[in-house]
């Protein structure tokens, strides 16, 4: 029967004739199943505006295309369809059964170590896994000049640390917008980014930060460590004290969790439990999704997360690495130093900072910051870097 309820999904719902297509395999329909299907393909193919499909018409072509004396046992077919049905639940209950008969083979492929048929299958499952309802976009109307003035005002953007960089994006970033954060490994990437969250639980905003890297307890520690401005030394010493004065300023607003590697519909499990006003990933390369390549890869990940963003209405922050280089060592970085850049992550963010490190700089307890990418303040001056007094122990930037 769930073969009928699915061709009624689909004839009464274009919507859902785009979400169930691609996981319908049409050599599993019956035969009659088969051919019917073949005239609803045809019928959206022909019209691209059509949103159903008209049962009478298609009836027609039936009975002019298939063979008059088997006509019958196709109309029997055809007139069995259900007349209503909800197609949401038609097509999450058709995706979960592919989801099933799917993960059956992957399990069987991979006994049988047929690498082939299991990276094949692991892509479809892995796209299973992230469709669970027939249109997952969400509309939000823009018409509101009173929400404009409230939303964009200085008062109510999300202020940004350290306080030099704020400055530079004329007040802070709004919810929706996505910075990027990158530099070679050991040059304060990490420091930089705790210092910014802990910015955030200073005004009382929820973060939700994902790691997929370093042990998450270490950045929590950090984390604390720069909200009761003391040293780790210090932290074991009188723990209980560098928690209370951590939590007094915003350590409860904190969510932290390790995913080995995580992916984005898994993301955006915890998101809709936690809530959050900033969602902190740490890092973004290191996310599972589709991509011949490191390029293409982090492309689809920048899109994926800038609709993640959109979606629940909170400000991102992710980090990544800066490309291999003979000049590794490298004081002011450029958008062409972040690893596999191009136009695909970049193009996504609307706010890349670039963490650069020298000897020198480390003997002044300095970073240079570079402003790779500043859509939040569009003045020259936007993009000009600055150097910042840096306090490893602590996790502080000024």
């Amino acid at each position: 029967m769930i073969e009928q309820k699915m061709m009624a999904a689909i004839l009464d719902s274009r919507a859902a004739f785009d979400k169930a297509r691609k996981f319908i395999v049409e050599d599993e329909l019956s035969p009659q199943g088969k051919l019917w299907y073949t005239l609803i393909l045809d019928w959206y193919d022909n019209d691209a505006a059509a949103a159903s499909v008209d049962r009478e018409a298609v009836a027609e072509r039936g009975k002019r295309a298939f063979p008059e004396k088997h006509f019958d046992t196709l109309l029997g077919y055809w007139n069995s369809i259900p007349v209503s049905v909800s197609p949401a639940n038609v097509v999450t209950d058709l995706i979960e059964l592919r989801r099933f008969s799917v993960g059956n083979q992957l399990c069987s492929s991979i006994q049988g170590q047929n690498k082939e048929k299991t990276q094949r299958l692991l892509e479809e499952y892995s796209e299973l896994m992230k469709s669970d309802k027939l249109g997952t976009s969400i509309v939000r109307w823009t018409e509101d000049d009173k929400e404009l003035a409230e939303r964009l005002s200085r008062n109510n953007l999300i202020k940004l640390f350290p306080q030099s960089l704020n400055a530079k994006c004329k007040g802070g970033a709004a919810r929706g917008d996505h910075i990027v954060i990158f530099g070679r490994p050991e040059s304060g990437k990490t420091m930089f980014t705790v210092n910014m969250v802990s910015g955030f639980l200073r005004q009382t905003l929820r973060v939700l930060y994902i790691g997929n890297e370093e042990d998450t307890y270490k950045t929590r520690k950090r984390i604390i460590c720069n909200l009761a401005s003391c040293t780790p030394d210090q932290f074991e010493v009188e723990t209980e004290k560098a928690l209370q004065v951590a939590r007094d300023r915003g350590l409860d607003n904190l969510r932290i969790c390790h995913m080995s590697p995580g992916s984005i519909p898994e993301i955006e499990e915890i998101v809709k439990e936690v809530k959050p006003d900033v969602l902190v990933l740490d890092q973004i390369r290191n996310l599972s999704a589709k991509g011949d390549s490191m390029t293409t890869k982090l492309e689809r990940l920048g899109i994926d997360v800038r609709n993640l963003l959109g979606r629940y209405d909170m400000l991102g922050v992710s980090i990544t690495q800066a490309r291999d280089s003979e000049h590794s060592g490298k004081e002011w970085l450029v958008m062409e130093d972040m690893d596999s850049s191009r136009t695909g992550l970049p193009g996504q963010a609307d706010l890349i900072v670039g963490v650069g490190v020298t000897p020198q700089l480390i003997a002044n307890n300095q970073r240079a910051i570079s402003l790779c990418k500043n859509k939040l303040n569009e003045d020259p001056d936007g993009r000009q870097g600055f150097i910042v007094i840096v306090d490893p122990a602590r996790s502080k930037v000024k």
